[in-house]
């Protein structure tokens, strides 16, 4: 038969003292009640300075993870019923110095949650007063906790939208603008997986500055050469170099190695799939072999029969230049650095 709410109230007074060491001694035996606590945490994919609620904080174990989450802006609520559990958290908190930490005596059931909650939490207090999921499910914002969701959805809409309109396009300036939609549901996957994996602002970084490198060097490329498709048939044999440059950027905007465009799209999808959105990863690694049907348009014109040499244009070959080299330094350097930190 479940305990009644004071029969709780007085067995965890009894054990207040001794609930830490009672805690470790769980982890000792084998139960990873730690693990669990990380997971309850990041669950709630709280971001710094949200307001998070934990319901029977007991002494509080769980403010470690949670101030690691919502940081000294955030603002963390202990809710428990038992004066003696509530009594260990004050000098918990006193010994940490945090000053963003407010301890509430109270049921849960009847606690007046303060407007604007970005999180709920509970654990164990769960599989005592089951009433407390009721609690939560009424009290917590609607939507709360979606937006990683929202993020991933768009994600994949806006690469798979961007590719399929860049490929019926005749117009490389456009065909170009629409790959950058496509671009842009790439830096999503980085975006969504911010609260939740280590890798995700290491990848937007890589993948933004690749980006930036390979993207003015194709619109160099096209300054050089003209803005239609047309304009490409045998730019490959009257200009080597730039035919060159421009394969390499193309086919680093789709993601093959070891160039810039795969570092960072291969670190965006490991921080997706970190994250839990294994099929965001699964959508963004097919919309990089849909762009490869569309920048292979472009090199299949590059290398048809010559249509004539263009005219040198020394600020566009100076900047394709410089992007070629970005691009390739921005991989290179990339891989490099993560051998090193792993």
């Amino acid at each position: 038969m479940p305990l009644s709410k004071s029969e709780i109230s007085t067995l965890y007074g009894s054990r207040a003292r001794h609930y830490d060491v009672t805690a470790n001694l769980y982890y000792v035996l084998g139960f990873r009640e730690w693990s669990y606590r990380k997971k309850a945490v990041r669950a709630l994919q709280l971001s710094p300075g949200d307001t998070v609620v934990e319901i029977g904080c007991g002494t509080g174990l769980n403010f470690t993870l949670l101030q690691e989450t919502v940081g000294p802006t955030g603002r963390i609520i202990g809710v428990d019923l038992t004066e003696a559990m509530l009594a260990q958290a004050r000098e918990r908190v006193e010994r940490a110095g945090w000053d963003n930490v407010e301890i509430v005596h109270s049921d849960a059931a009847e606690y007046d949650f303060p407007v604007g909650v970005n999180g709920i939490l509970s654990t164990f207090a769960l599989t005592l007063v089951p009433e407390y999921d009721q609690v939560i499910a009424r009290d917590l914002p609607a939507g709360a906790t979606e937006w990683p969701l929202v993020i991933a959805a768009v994600a994949a809409l806006t690469m798979t939208y961007g590719n399929l309109a860049a490929l019926v396009q005749d117009n490389v300036v456009r065909l170009l603008a629409y790959s950058s939609i496509a671009q842009s549901g790439y830096f999503l996957l980085g975006v969504v997986a911010l609260d939740q994996s280590g890798l995700a602002l290491r990848s937007l970084v890589v993948f933004a500055a690749a980006y930036a490198a390979m993207n003015r060097g194709a619109f160099a490329v096209v300054a050089l050469a003209g803005r239609d498709l047309r304009d490409f048939a045998g730019l490959g044999r009257s200009r080597p170099a730039a035919g060159a440059a421009m394969v390499v950027f193309l086919i680093s905007l789709v993601g093959i190695p070891p160039l810039g465009g795969f570092v960072g799209r291969f670190l965006l999808c490991g921080a997706a799939i970190d994250a839990g959105f294994v099929w965001l990863a699964v959508v963004g690694i097919l919309n990089s072999v849909l762009s490869l049907g569309v920048y292979l348009r472009i090199i299949v014109s590059m290398y048809q029969p010559e249509k004539g040499t263009p005219e040198p244009a020394k600020v566009a070959s100076a900047v394709w230049a410089i992007s070629l080299f970005a691009t390739v330094a921005v991989g290179v350097a990339a891989q490099v650095l993560l051998g090193r930190v792993s």
